[in-house]
């Protein structure tokens, strides 16, 4: 290698080494070693910047490298700089020809900072674990005495304001569940498995209630993903168009906003504050991949509620596009403005819910490198696009 143009001018550090000499360095590999100039390099041993514990190691690769007429697989470790700091690298090497002799390139990439944000993720997400198991931990107890103190006294006397606190405890196990799900599961996916979408759709459909509402799914194919999250995004969709779009006209409380619940499996209680839910509705009739559901009953309008006459049904629509998949519906849609807002966390323009619906979504979709955006859809409601899911038909 007599021309060292390469070495000098490259961005990355890059230099040349026997199996331990340091022969020639660029003004990157300079900087990465913590020297000062190319003078306190050259002539000096690599191995006196890999930790001690690992020299053998090194010295016994660089050797095979040189007796190789290939180059090195990548490889990631560390090194100690002029001024006893860390730094994370990723290493590739080949042997070249150097002053007649042979002699070892090595191109390095710094992943310091890299690393160092994993850990400092990897240390907040154990913190936030544990935040919110001890949260959840504490509100619990609390909580079930006043359930079990609400269920006494409902059994010497009933009425609609032991409905509304009732109503009000389910929301506030529903909270604790949410944040328990965002503490735990929001992390990259590691394993997915094939999800048929016409039977997965109801089955998150059957955990949702739909009261008239119905759904159909358009397509019959199978993508892979991780079952638990999915359900958690499928669900938490559902449930967003029905409590939004099944109400018209709309409740003091709604307006344009995207509303939402727990996404735990609790016992649905209405009330003219919120929609509760998570209890499996019994399925009136089932056509092709058109799923429908028995209307649910709500609390008379002057305590508050909806009175039947003005509820409409909503139409919600499962299916793919070339990117991935979506749902959508026949509601009023979100506004323009809003559309990056309905996933930030705690976002809500109701006096109910603590904003966290979407916000989940977002971060189940993103766990599986995908994105979520909201758009209009062809009924004039929301469509939520899911890109990046890889969908093919439907082995028979």
């Amino acid at each position: 290698m007599e021309d060292t143009t390469f070495v000098e001018t490259a961005p990355i550090p890059v230099w040349v080494q026997r199996a331990e000499e340091i022969l020639e360095v660029n003004g990157a590999a300079v900087d990465f070693f913590g020297a000062q100039t190319r003078d306190e390099l050259v002539g000096d041993s690599a191995l006196d910047f890999v930790p001690e514990t690992n020299r053998e190691r090194v010295l016994e690769r660089n050797r095979e490298v040189m007796d190789s007429d290939e180059s090195f697989d990548t490889v990631e470790g560390r090194l100690v700089t002029r001024d006893d700091e860390i730094r994370y690298g990723r290493f590739a090497a080949a042997p070249v020809q150097y002053a007649d002799e042979t002699a070892i390139l090595v191109i390095a990439q710094d992943v310091t900072e890299t690393r160092r944000i994993e850990r400092i993720l990897r240390r907040q997400n154990e913190q936030l674990e544990a935040f919110a198991g001890t949260v959840s931990h504490d509100l619990r107890n609390p909580l079930n005495v006043a359930e079990g103190n609400l269920e006494l006294a409902r059994a010497e006397r009933d009425c609609d304001r032991l409905e509304r606190v009732a109503s009000s405890l389910d929301r506030m196990a529903g909270i604790i569940d949410e944040l328990l799900m965002l503490a735990t599961e929001g992390r990259a996916v590691e394993e997915a498995e094939p999800i048929e979408l016409v039977d997965f759709a109801r089955l998150c459909w059957g955990g949702v209630e739909t009261g008239d509402a119905t759904v159909t799914v358009a397509d019959d194919v199978t993508f892979d993903a991780d079952r638990v999250r999915m359900r958690h995004v499928f669900e938490n969709l559902f449930r967003n168009a029905i409590e939004h779009g099944s109400i018209s006209p709309r409740s003091q409380t709604h307006g344009d906003c995207v509303e939402h619940g727990s996404t735990g499996n609790r016992t649905a209680r209405q009330s003219g504050d919120a929609i509760e839910h998570g209890s499996t509705t019994p399925r009136s009739q089932t056509h092709g991949d058109r799923v429908e559901h028995a209307p649910t009953s709500t609390r008379p309008a002057e305590d508050g509620g909806e009175s039947p006459s003005t509820r409409s049904t909503v139409a919600v629509t499962v299916g793919t596009f070339d990117e991935g998949l979506y749902v959508a519906d026949d509601g009023p849609g979100v506004p323009a403005e809003a559309r990056e807002e309905v996933f930030e966390s705690g976002y809500s323009t109701g006096e109910t819910g603590a904003g966290l619906g979407l916000h989940i979504v977002r971060q189940m979709v993103e766990a599986h490198g995908w994105r979520i955006d909201v758009t209009d859809s062809d009924g004039g409601g929301a469509r939520f696009e899911i890109t990046g899911v890889t969908h093919r038909e439907r082995e028979s």
